[in-house]
């Protein structure tokens, strides 16, 4: 007998449309005789301790027992291979380390790779499942690891490149590059990497035998922006940038068939009224119906949620949710579009939010301290 899984939402999330149609499809699933099975979601969330694992019910938002699954001295991200059950992790501030998943949520360390380019901030793979790139915020570089056929990086694989720094910007962090994030294209051609220290974000072109890195193109914020991280539309047609320094979220017209984004409107995260000069945006995520946009706020503790024009991209307010925790550093969308859960670097929580599918407002589910300052949220591919 075929079963199939229904998702119901939590009421109050939803237009009265869409309870109508989760009702007939569960009414034709009881006439059917087919059974309605409650659908969860494997998370994996990187911390102080290591890397821990817990899921979520999406009927309810209610987290599962979180469980260690690897015990090391931390690291800042977490990525995974695009076709094997293979996660990717920064380990302590030097090195990079791959884990096979069990089928109990157990990890086994593959192997560690020294970095030389000190310390990293984010991880990312190709869709090829060939190349690891490690943005060194610490280190003013980009740093390309080749992956065996097996998924294991390669130490004999190895490319460190530093961006051009031509100019200081008014932050005092900002006297040298600061690689922070990186995204290969769908094709792995081309290398996307935000440089914090200059204010810049750069699009190499990727060669692979031998690696290598060259400037395709170059994008200048305004001095201090800070750009932190970037996320697409699910059209590969716009993309927005956190401006960790500044404040503010960017929006880019992206032209996906070369590769090239442009620039084209800045909008401020915080309200005129919210005074918190020591804030810091962190995180951006686009919505997967692509209508709304959300960045985090650490100092006011906040997600600032944006809805997004259909025809023109511009950007319209909704609120700035409290996170009920402390320095937002990270946070992710299950892909249903469902819930939101906030990771309080600073309050060791993890927070879950119900998403409105019609305004994108936030509405607090619950939270749950069991993770030691948690730095980003993973739901596992299947």
């Amino acid at each position: 007998m075929n079963v199939r899984h229904f998702r119901i939402a939590p009421a109050g999330c939803f237009s009265p449309y869409g309870h109508m149609k989760r009702f007939l499809l569960l009414l034709l699933a009881a006439n059917l005789g087919i059974i309605a099975a409650t659908a969860e979601q494997s998370i994996w969330v990187i911390g102080r301790e290591g890397i821990s694992h817990t899921t979520l019910d999406e009927s309810s938002g209610e987290l599962g027992e979180t469980k260690l699954a690897a015990s090391f001295n931390g690291g800042s991200w977490l990525t995974q291979h695009p076709r094997s059950p293979i996660l990717y992790a920064t380990w302590g501030r030097t090195e990079v380390a791959a884990f096979r998943i069990g089928p109990d949520h157990s990890l086994e360390l593959i192997n560690r790779i020294e970095l030389p380019a000190g310390a990293a901030a984010h991880v990312a793979v190709d869709d090829q499942g060939e190349l690891l790139s490690i943005a060194h915020w610490g280190g003013k570089a980009v740093t390309l690891i080749a992956l065996d056929a097996s998924g294991a990086p390669r130490s004999d694989g190895l490319l460190t490149f530093e961006p051009r720094f031509e100019r200081a910007g008014p932050r005092k962090v900002q006297t040298q590059s600061r690689p922070h994030w990186s995204k290969f294209t769908a094709d792995g051609n081309h290398l996307h990497v935000t440089d914090l220290g200059g204010d810049r974000l750069w699009t190499f072109k990727v060669s692979r035998e031998p690696l290598g890195l060259s400037v395709h193109s170059e994008i200048v914020f305004p001095a201090g922006f800070g750009p932190r991280h970037m996320d697409f539309d699910p059209t590969d047609s716009r993309a927005y940038v956190s401006g960790e320094l500044s404040s503010e979220i960017a929006t880019l017209v992206y032209d996906s068939s070369a590769s090239l984004p442009s620039l084209n409107k800045i909008y401020a995260t915080l309200g005129a009224d919210d005074h918190e000069p020591e804030n810091n945006t962190s995180e951006v995520r686009v919505h997967p119906s692509g209508r709304f946009v959300y960045i985090g706020n650490r100092g006011h503790d906040s997600i600032a949620v944006f809805s997004i024009d259909a025809e023109s991209g511009t950007l319209t307010p909704v609120e700035r949710e409290s996170v009920r925790g402390i320095w937002p550093r990270n946070f992710n969308l299950d892909p249903s579009g469902q819930w939101m859960i906030v990771a309080g670097q600073y309050s060791d929580s993890l927070t879950v939010f119900a998403i409105n599918e019609d305004s994108g407002e936030l509405t607090f589910n619950r939270q749950l301290k069991s993770v030691q300052s948690p730095t980003r949220v993973l739901f596992e591919r299947n």
